[in-house]
């Protein structure tokens, strides 16, 4: 399953799946994970999301 997505992600360079997979990977790793991981990662796809829109 995972591998499906992570093709789907690289097949459509879409912004729409780019937020579909920082939301993904944030409810992931979000709780269980360490944060520091996660939050070095998301600012930036999220300021690049907001970039491209």
């Amino acid at each position: 399953m995972l591998e499906g997505f992570v093709r789907l992600f690289t097949l459509e360079s879409n912004i729409g799946y780019a937020l579909l997979w920082n939301i993904y990977l944030a409810s992931l790793f979000g709780s269980g994970y360490t944060p520091s991981g996660n939050d070095m990662h998301r600012p930036s796809r999220l300021r690049q999301a907001k970039r491209l829109s």
